[in-house]
């Protein structure tokens, strides 16, 4: 049976208007080089990771969609893979940088993810969180909609975040706590 993002995946792009300003936000606190190898896990159809081609070494989408990986393959220049976020396909140390938006909360056992992101980084990697905050009206509304749909969704206030990342030895700091959507940046020892 298809899941709800495999159903999405013709039109997810057309639902999202604000790609390039999303891009555009974790670009400036990335800090991308052009030798990075760059995981976007949760990434779908490639919607943001595509804006990072000839910009980097490598970019690879991870997605557990089956559909939207089929609609990411579309994109040039970015390798597109099924894959959990709890089983990163990568070897270790491999990837300088991971970026997930509006994909952490999606992650049925995130300290896994957490763990798995910490394997597949470099030391001195970052990692940037890109989610809804639960405590805003509009991150409420997100919440609502998401148990509505039975998403199974997990959300994190920005503290809760940065306490979790921390529990695995990122050092951790929060952009943009107090709107909508905040920012988390972890960097591994």
């Amino acid at each position: 049976m298809k899941n709800l993002f495999d159903v999405l995946a013709p039109f997810y792009n057309a639902l999202h208007i604000g790609s390039r300003r999303t891009f555009e936000a974790i670009a400036k606190i990335a800090d991308f080089c052009p030798s990075d190898t760059v995981l976007d896990l949760g990434g779908g159809t490639g919607r943001i990771a595509r804006f990072l081609v000839e910009k980097v070494a490598r970019v690879i989408v991870l997605d557990p969609s089956e559909g939207m990986i089929r609609q990411c393959r579309k994109r040039h220049g970015l390798e597109c893979v099924v894959g959990k976020g709890e089983e990163l396909m990568l070897e270790d140390g491999a990837a300088d940088k991971v970026f997930l938006v509006d994909a952490f909360h999606h992650i049925p056992d995130q300290r896994a993810a957490v763990r798995e992101i910490k394997r597949v980084l470099k030391p001195g990697g970052r990692v940037i969180v890109g989610e809804f905050n639960p405590e805003t009206r509009g991150g409420k509304m997100v919440v609502f909609l998401e148990r509505f749909l039975r998403a199974g969704s997990t959300f994190h206030t920005p503290a809760a975040l940065a306490a979790l990342f921390g529990e695995y030895g990122f050092s951790t700091r929060i952009v943009d706590e107090g709107g909508k959507v905040y920012y988390l940046i972890a960097e591994k020892a």
